[in-house]
């Protein structure tokens, strides 16, 4: 309650706005008198209204509300609640604490898939290649873009369909169902975007705001895992006994910076897009 030598007056909004912080007092309070435990409190860059009142014997203080958005009858009427919570033996500052869970846990259930995997991916594209970056960029792309080199459209992602799922309702049949539609079509694409996920919900599970909804051993089964395509080795690169052919044909095209690109790219083992865009302040020369 307030100090015996707090004065109460009867709060209106010209007396809360004429109220100031002394130059040598860190905070300065004006009590209401139509409202016990109800005052506003002025400190140097903010004003707000508060209510204290005593409860199992001890003094407890809460803020109601910043001045503004809230005005005297906003703060009476939310004063009267807590009153009524202390009456009750209830404490005002626990019972805010678990309505804020509450209505976290509410928002937190409307997130989606997409929603946490951008949010993944910014938090960890520092540490990231740019092609392990441009990976997880084409596993969720909207279909139908433009492409750079052809006319056709671009496809959809691997994880571009789980992407509106809300993220706790995530189920393994779910994504048993996806794997199983991916890789009819696109296997080494559906594998990687396996990979990707299951990273992915891992990072969630360890996320302080997302760990309660995804939970990974639940959803990565041992059936999820038998259906993700198996790699399958390559049988359209050059074998040892071709290099020599490959170089003395590549050596006799007419133009120099063919010449020149394609040996570039299959020595070190560069990406086609990769090399490219390669600039001379890019190559070491010793």
């Amino acid at each position: 309650m307030p100090s015996r030598d707090s004065k109460r007056v009867n709060l209106t909004k010209h007396r809360i706005d004429s109220l100031a912080c002394p130059a040598d007092k860190s905070q300065e309070s004006m009590w209401d008198a139509g409202m016990p435990g109800l005052a506003v409190r002025a400190t140097k860059g903010s004003k707000v209204f508060v209510f204290q009142a005593r409860l199992n014997g001890r003094t407890i203080r809460t803020t109601t509300g910043g001045i503004p958005p809230w005005d005297i009858d906003e703060a009476r009427t939310e004063a009267k609640r807590l009153g009524l919570l202390i009456d009750k033996g209830l404490d005002p500052r626990i019972e805010r604490l678990e309505s804020a869970k509450t209505l976290a846990a509410t928002q937190l259930s409307h997130v989606t898939a997409g929603e946490a995997w951008d949010e993944y991916v910014a938090a960890r594209k520092q540490e990231w290649s740019a092609a392990h970056l441009s990976d997880h960029e084409q596993a969720t792309a909207e279909p139908g873009q433009a492409r750079r080199r052809s006319k056709k459209k671009t496809k959809a992602g691997a994880l571009f369909v789980l992407r509106s799922e809300k993220l706790g309702e995530l189920t393994a049949d779910r994504l048993d169902e996806w794997i199983r539609k991916a890789r009819e079509t696109r296997p080494t694409v559906a594998a990687n975007g396996y990979r990707l996920s299951r990273t992915f919900l891992n990072w969630c599970a360890d996320h302080p705001s997302y760990c309660d909804l995804v939970n990974p051993q639940e959803l990565l089964t041992k059936n999820l895992r038998r259906n993700v395509p198996k790699p399958r080795p390559k049988d359209d690169c050059l074998q040892k006994e071709q290099l020599q052919a490959w170089f003395s044909a590549v050596r006799n095209l007419p133009s120099p910076v063919f010449r020149a690109y394609l040996q570039c790219l299959i020595l070190p083992g560069a990406r086609a897009t990769e090399m490219s865009e390669l600039k001379w302040e890019d190559v070491d020369f010793q």
